[in-house]
């Protein structure tokens, strides 16, 4: 009978588990947009955006992707290979993608580039396979703009060809409080796209802007790349700058290229300069081209803006927030939602725990509203503040940006020596900006205006204000309802407490069998229908740490503090799944670990008894569970999210003696349950040991909350 019982269960785990897989419901990701007002005249451009493959691992996507080319040339087979797709750009993350594509014959043999925007964490890229021939190179994404070289030998001009990108989380990113315990998965937020350039070409995210008022001359720094470089060779820059149409100054400048990258400085005299402020955002238009004596050039034309070195004004401010900023770019609202800002007296723009896609710079740059930036530094323990070097393609693509006000160096970032190095270095970097230090309530703040702490409302101090806003102000939608809570749980917690009633009274009625009816061959038939009720009562009691978990798991919070820059989309992923399929998973998987912990304590007996029967046997002292499906309807009817959990390791410690001592008394021994829990206890003692830095540094920031009494103030 135990047999029969062990096998339903193990059934139970596998059925469970295939049909989770099965039905297993992703994630829709949101196509994000991005328009931004260059003109790149001379190179042919390839947009990659659209649908590409997910897979879970490079060998993966390089086997099926094989497969797919090999059925392709059969009619009818290439169906029949299920692909998991998705859109990018997109807010949606992913380990591995890949995306088919042709160039023709125009491409000839100019040398290629792959622009990959927005991008945030550590990518590996290759070209027509995985292998180390087929490697492009490798990128540290932190949400800027990033190229990739692609010699024109390694394009095929008569086949499809294959990016296979491969996504990681960066450094930084595992730097942060538990980054390396809470990894992200890799995004791609902005244009993607192929080009086609010249032997060298202008990298527009690299040239920077600024102004010098006592001589009254504009600077361009541009940054020019040298694709094919055989030797040094002259070339030939030129910049002109228009005032609606019409040039206003110009400037030649012949240079020899000498190395895969160099930086020429383009001189313009202003005599009568506009500058840009928030009441009269004047932009001029740049045209620069770049050639040489075989006519071979790159031209590029964009807006940039003067902005006084001692501009200053009072802030009134608004954050915005990832999520949010996915949300207004889906809808194609980046222009509506800022002018609307305006309309409220809003003068600048806080981007919180990412750095936005060039769309918003541009449009702030155009309407006339400051921008506040962040760098990639939250919650940095000391000795893992990263170098800002690491950051410079951020702050070289915010430089030509006027709407660029103000940056946040560090966010919660623990004080020491450290970190206060780590900012002058920031601050000497960024140059005439204010940088600012944002740290947490309770963290001592000094008499440094340039630190500031992150409010309940937002951030204030002598500049003025920058305030959160709420999802329906800046016109997000929240999550479905159905991940939201479990909608049918109240009538499954009423519905499972009568089982357990059921259940609870069969074995008062049942009558008491000993431990030695384990061994009897022919058992009576009341006593086979005892084994029955207490195989039940051990199942159930399973069942009901598996509900009181998926209860837990879907009344998580999901609108975590703002500032908090973790990826929760693995919590919705898991709440975005059927929540009985989760309950039977979760059950059947408590009653393998359990029977694993009896059958390594079974071997202290003499008799060595079954697994399954010496688990139902010891189950004759939790006849209360039902107490705790009570506590669950009680959840669910408004009572503290923690009662069920409360209520169970009560009786579990209340009745630790008795359960001990019907260990002893019938030849085993206690230790042996300890086991699983103290191998459990030793992997989390050493992962602790590994993040110990983390863990005392959580310590002090949840320090003050503990005195104030304010740790399980947490609305579920």
């Amino acid at each position: 009978m135990f047999k029969r019982f062990g096998v339903l269960i193990i059934a139970m785990f596998v059925l469970s588990f295939a049909a989770l897989a099965i039905f297993w419901q992703h994630l829709p990701g949101r196509e994000l947009y991005s328009t931004v007002p260059l003109t790149t005249a001379d190179r042919i451009i390839q947009d990659l955006g659209g649908k590409w493959n997910s897979y879970s691992s490079l060998r993966e996507a390089w086997d099926q992707e094989t497969r797919l080319s090999q059925t392709g040339e059969k009619q009818g087979l290439k169906g029949l290979i299920q692909v998991k797709s998705l859109v990018l750009p997109s807010d949606q993350g992913f380990q591995v993608a890949t995306k088919r594509f042709r160039v023709t014959g125009k491409w000839g043999g100019r040398p290629a580039q792959l622009v990959l925007g927005g991008l945030y964490g550590q990518a590996r890229v290759f070209l027509n396979g995985i292998d180390e021939v087929n490697f492009l190179g490798e990128i540290e994404g932190a949400g800027g703009i990033y190229t990739l070289d692609i010699s024109p030998a390694r394009l095929n001009l008569s086949e499809e060809n294959i990016f296979y990108l491969e996504m990681a989380p960066t450094r930084a990113a595992q730097a942060k409080l538990f980054g390396r315990l809470w990894p992200e998965l890799g995004r791609v937020t902005g244009q993607i796209r192929l080009e086609a350039v010249a032997q060298s070409s202008i990298e527009l995210s690299r040239t920077t802007v600024s102004y010098d008022p006592g001589q009254k001359q504009l600077t361009v720094g541009v940054s020019l790349k040298n694709h094919q470089l055989s030797g040094p060779e002259v070339w030939t820059l030129s910049g002109v700058l228009k005032d609606q149409g019409e040039k206003v100054a110009d400037c030649l400048l012949p240079f020899t290229c000498d190395g895969q990258r160099q930086k020429v400085d383009l001189v313009f005299n202003l005599p009568e300069t506009k500058f840009w402020s928030l009441d009269n955002p004047v932009l001029y238009v740049l045209e620069l081209t770049l050639n040489n004596n075989r006519g071979v050039y790159d031209r590029v034309q964009l807006p940039i803006g003067v902005r006084k070195p001692d501009y200053n004004f009072a802030i009134n401010g608004q954050i915005l927030t990832q999520k949010q900023e996915f949300n207004i770019r889906n809808k194609r609202q980046v222009t509506e939602y800022l002018n609307n800002l305006k309309d409220q007296g809003i003068n600048v723009l806080y981007f919180m725990g990412f750095f936005p896609d060039e769309e918003w710079l541009y449009t702030a740059d155009r309407l006339g509203l400051g921008v506040w930036l962040e760098l990639p530094v939250s919650l940095a323990t000391q000795g893992k503040l990263p170098s800002p070097q690491i950051y410079e393609e951020l702050i070289l693509l915010a430089e030509h940006h006027p709407s660029v006000l103000a940056w946040t160096a560090a966010k919660g970032a623990q004080p020491s020596a450290e970190t206060n190095e780590y900012l002058r270095q920031v601050k000497q970097r960024i140059g005439l900006l204010p940088v600012y230090n944002l740290i947490l309530p309770g963290q001592e703040k000094g008499s440094n205006p340039e630190v500031v702490v992150l409010g309940e409302d937002g951030l204030q101090g002598e500049w003025g204000q920058v305030l959160y806003q709420s999802s329906s102000q800046a016109g997000v939608d929240t999550f479905p309802q159905a991940t939201l809570f479990w909608a049918g749980e109240k009538k499954a917690a009423i519905l499972w407490l009568v089982f357990l009633l059921l259940i609870t009274v069969q074995n008062f009625r049942s009558p008491n069998w000993a431990y030695e009816e384990l061994y009897n061959p022919n058992p009576k038939r009341k006593i086979r229908r005892a084994f029955f009720w207490r195989s039940l009562g051990f199942v159930s009691r399973m069942f009901t740490l598996g509900a009181i978990f998926v209860s837990f798991l879907f009344r998580l919070p999901l609108e975590i503090p703002y500032w908090l820059s973790y990826d929760i989309s693995p919590l919705l992923l898991l709440r975005s799944q059927s929540p009985l399929l989760l309950w039977l998973f979760c059950s059947s998987l408590f009653s393998l670990i359990r029977m694993m912990q009896v059958g390594l304590a079974a071997a202290s007996w003499p008799e060595h008894p079954s697994t399954l029967g010496l688990c139902c046997w010891l189950e004759r002292r939790y006849s209360w569970v039902f107490l705790v499906g009570i506590a669950w309807v009680g959840v669910c009817y408004g009572w503290p999210w923690f009662t069920p959990w409360a209520v169970y390791c009560l009786f579990l410690l209340l009745l630790l003696p008795w359960r001990v001592k019907d260990v002893w008394k019938t030849g085993g021994k206690y230790r042996y349950f300890l086991l699983l829990p103290f191998t459990a206890l030793v992997v989390g003692a050493g992962i602790s040991l590994w993040q110990r830095d983390d863990l005392l540094y959580l310590l002090e920031l949840v320090w003050p909350k503990i005195q104030a009494f304010q740790l399980f103030n947490i609305n579920f």
